[in-house]
């Protein structure tokens, strides 16, 4: 089986959210080569560039925001009793963001097949937005995916294909997918056990 994922795969397991657990059993899946993880180049710098802007604005609240109310506390009889609340939130967004940083490396380490950002992705996904209606980054998601999958299906028509997404917008493109042998699903966990059946 292919697995296709996108951004927030990526940004599940980074920032550890809800569906966090039902992807890193995807990857575990698909390192045991139960399927094969693929996701858009795309993807993965859509990704880093959402993580440093959570970064930058975690770091900036704590500089400009979080440290002048602990000026204030401390200056205030008022404000004291919280000063000790306001350094524990302020070693708590640290800590998150080195977890944020080291689990943003350990993905990049894993293993999993890209699919390459071109010129001709990117007409592509010109064109979905001016004639199909498609936003920009989903736009070259969608182009990386059905391009992945036509090149699939020249050599190999038999493999099933799973197409995983929260973003229920990709649903619009599930008649098209569905053309090239894959089938769209909105949570990791069914993907999981579509997968699990596989075996």
């Amino acid at each position: 089986m292919i697995v296709v994922v996108e951004t927030n795969f990526i940004l599940e397991l980074v920032i550890e959210q809800e569906e966090a657990e039902a992807c890193q059993e995807i990857f575990d899946l698909c390192s045991r080569r139960k399927a094969k993880l693929v996701l858009p180049a795309f993807s993965i710098a859509e990704a880093g560039a959402v993580i440093e802007r959570r970064t930058g604005s975690r770091r900036a609240f704590i500089k400009e925001d979080l440290d002048e109310q602990l000026r204030d506390a401390f200056r205030s009889d008022v404000l004291r009793r919280y000063a000790q609340s306001l350094s524990v939130v302020k070693e708590e967004l640290r800590k998150a963001e080195s977890d944020e940083t080291h689990n943003w490396t350990r993905f990049r380490s894993k293993r999993y097949t890209h699919i390459e950002l071109t010129g001709a992705l990117l007409e592509e996904a010109a064109w979905l937005e001016t004639m199909k209606g498609w936003r920009m980054p989903d736009a070259i998601v969608l182009a990386s995916v059905r391009k992945y999958l036509e090149r699939l299906r020249k050599r190999d028509t038999a493999t099933p294909a799973l197409f995983v997404s929260r973003d229920k917008d990709f649903l619009r493109a599930k008649n098209e997918l569905q053309k090239l042998g894959c089938r769209i699903v909105v949570s990791y966990r069914d993907a999981v056990e579509i997968i699990r059946r596989q075996e």
